[in-house]
């Protein structure tokens, strides 16, 4: 298995790091994890071969893990694709993201390729060319419960773990605080997000020595030398970050 990052920065990106978006090479299967705003570019700068893509799970509807599909799509219907493509989008989400895609007219009929919407469920699975994908319910968007409750609409966010043969890898996407993720660590890579972790929890998985864990999802502040970072050395004595950057593979 070979993921590698396509963006790797958070919501505010800047020109070292696109918005979030994960390219998975495993056996036959070339698909990406998320697909943040400037995908696109990401795809063209790490020359990504748009018409080998098979599926994009997204793991939330924020829009630097989403708002990439509408400009990917057009690309795709631009350069001649005719493959049929696969969409994961959270279970609450489909008929907004139909109807998203509907009205910048992006359908099947003028992009030439069948495009597929299915849901992902809590602790659901697939099994795809001998991947295990597995989605993991996280409470990245329990914060806006109220809101969506009158607006009924759903607050479904997920880390995925992926299994092939005996090799793991495991996303966090966006999560709420380090309980609902810290029973997963144990696989051959971790991603984790660290814009939504506190400083005592980032220091807590840097000081671990777990060489399997890269932080993703990088905030300005904890750049080389943002205030999050200067504080995780005076404070905690944290001296290195394993910090993933675009463009980086990583080989399982």
């Amino acid at each position: 298995m070979r993921i590698t990052v396509l963006g790797s920065g958070s919501a505010y990106s800047d020109p070292s790091r696109f918005n979030s978006c994960y390219l998975v090479e495993a056996k036959e299967n070339y698909f990406i994890i998320d697909c943040g705003s400037d995908a696109l570019r990401a795809f063209q700068k790490y020359k990504v071969d748009m018409f080998r893509i098979q599926k994009i799970i997204l793991t939330h509807m924020h829009a630097d893990h989403s708002a990439g599909i509408p400009a990917v799509l057009t690309a795709m219907h631009v350069t001649g694709r005719s493959q049929p493509l696969q969409i994961f989008v959270p279970k609450s989400q489909l008929g907004f993201v139909s109807s998203w895609l509907s009205n910048m007219y992006i359908f099947p009929q003028r992009m030439g390729f069948e495009i597929d919407l299915y849901p992902i469920v809590k602790f659901g699975s697939c099994i795809v060319g001998g991947v295990n994908i597995n989605f993991i319910p996280s409470n990245h968007l329990i914060k806006y419960s109220e809101y969506a409750r009158h607006l009924n609409l759903g607050m479904e966010s997920f880390s995925i773990l992926l299994k092939e043969n005996d090799h793991t890898f495991y996303y966090t996407g966006d999560i709420d605080s380090f309980s609902e993720i810290k029973d997963f660590l144990e696989q051959d890579l971790v991603f984790v997000d660290s814009t939504h972790l506190s400083l005592d929890d980032i220091s807590r998985l840097a000081g671990a020595d777990k060489r399997n864990v890269a932080f993703t999802h990088i905030p300005q502040e904890l750049e080389e030398d943002g205030a999050w970072r200067k504080d995780l050395q005076t404070r905690f004595g944290v001296k290195h970050l394993n910090l993933v950057h675009d463009g980086q593979t990583f080989e399982l």
